[in-house]
């Protein structure tokens, strides 16, 4: 990938591109000028739906049958090309979900292993897709908004980069920016499933509510990064410190700023503070408005507003010992068939400049918290350290989708687009 202006195009050519994430998904056709650059500013369709759930048939005939009629509202005078670029969660190897990488798609966490996601699409739709990371494609679009901006870009240049995006899951990438600014990926790029030191068992999270000491206890027997950094981590966080102050027959701290908590009844309660509920209302959105970003007369959120900032605090913390194993090369993960080789932790190792993406990661006061929490935490561990984090803020919602044009094969693109 290179940076650079796209040139305008005789004939209307453009391409389709898919972000497929594990709250909702993305579809564009988007137009790619006679040197087979994107051209962002030309949107010729657009549609947006909320992920499929339940089996993997179901979810890439719904997938498949949105992107053929997404393709089709382009309109006259637009060729659309034969192929598809997608951005899904997962590891690949020959384009196959690795076991257990893919677990915010679907309702089982093993539901999409060994799924060939280019295939069950391309069959549908007898078009070519180009697939790749979802992380990966946010990483790219990432890079090539920094690098446009002339400080920033002589700052990256010949250098190591890290994505870490915590939204619904937790993406990641890492690449080396060139000299001539191309980008040179490396990795699998997968970091949800890294064991953080200190959090690798069962994790009882301390936190103090109204001058009182608790301890959260999150439901698992093994718990990597995701489950204490990400959106889904926030929630189940959230949800345990409810369920211990509850089970000390206190009144609630998050409920009572749910609108409609006065009508629900205890079994209704229940089940909203329940780890199994991956619907819950208690999610980062939620927690960061009502507790951080606006002002509230209640004083139930008052009250509760220093133990949100605690949480938000601690997911700072975990993002700077996630900093701490890469900058050290000391990485460790849960599944056993995606240990990186001694040869990528020494690639990932003493990367300094890190690109923080995702909901959780860069939106609001929740984020800034996170992100003022992590340099908080690495310049107390390396004091003779500089480390840079580039919030993706302002980043169009379109960002995953224009970064799955990474993994097209530009030659046949032209080729194509020749033949126009």
């Amino acid at each position: 990938m290179r940076v650079g202006k796209t040139r305008e195009s005789s004939t209307r050519n453009a391409i389709t591109l898919v972000d497929i994430g594990g709250t909702k998904e993305l579809i564009l056709v988007v137009g790619v000028d006679d040197t087979a650059e994107l051209s962002e500013g030309k949107i010729y369709a657009s549609h947006e739906f909320k992920a499929p759930t339940g089996s993997v048939k179901g979810f890439y005939d719904k997938t498949s049958k949105e992107i053929a009629a997404t393709r089709k509202k382009a309109g006259e005078g637009v060729n659309v090309l034969p192929f598809v670029c997608v951005g899904t969660p997962g590891r690949f190897v020959s384009g196959v979900i690795q076991p257990g990488s893919a677990a915010n798609l679907g309702d089982d966490n093993h539901e999409f292993d060994a799924v060939d996601p280019a295939k069950e699409i391309e069959k549908r739709l007898g078009v070519r897709v180009f697939l790749g990371n979802d992380a990966i494609a946010q990483m790219a679009h990432g890079l090539k908004t920094l690098l446009e901006k002339r400080k920033t870009r002589e700052r990256l240049r010949a250098s190591k980069v890290c994505y870490i995006g915590p939204g619904t899951g937790t993406g990641g990438g890492f690449c080396k920016v060139n000299e001539d600014l191309s980008l040179e990926f490396y990795t699998d790029g997968h970091i949800y499933d890294i064991l953080v030191p200190g959090f690798e068992g069962k994790v009882a999270i301390p936190f103090t509510y109204d001058g009182r000491a608790f301890k959260a206890n999150l439901p698992y027997e093994k718990t990597k990064l995701e489950d204490l950094l990400s959106g889904r981590a926030i929630r189940q966080i959230a949800a345990a410190m409810e369920r211990e102050v509850l089970s000390q027959g206190l009144t609630p701290m998050f409920l009572p700023a749910l609108p409609e908590f006065k009508s629900l009844r205890k079994k209704e309660l229940l089940w909203i503070i329940s780890h199994e509920n991956k619907d819950s209302p208690l999610n980062a959105r939620f927690l960061r408005e009502t507790f951080l970003q606006f002002e509230s007369p209640e004083k139930a959120v008052i009250k509760a507003k220093p133990t949100v900032r605690s949480l938000f605090e601690f997911e700072g913390i975990i993002l700077g010992k996630l900093i701490e194993c890469i900058f050290t090369g000391n990485i460790t993960k849960l599944l056993e068939t995606s240990q990186w080789s001694p040869k990528d932790k020494k690639k990932a190792a003493e990367t300094r400049n890190y690109l923080i993406g995702g909901s959780v990661g860069t939106r609001g006061i929740g984020g800034k918290v996170i992100q003022d929490s992590a340099l908080k935490y690495l310049k107390k561990k390396f004091p003779a350290a500089e480390f840079s984090l580039y919030p993706l803020i302002g980043e169009t919602a379109n960002a995953g989708a224009f970064g799955t044009y990474t993994f097209a094969d530009k030659k046949q693109v032209l080729e194509k687009i020749g033949l126009s």
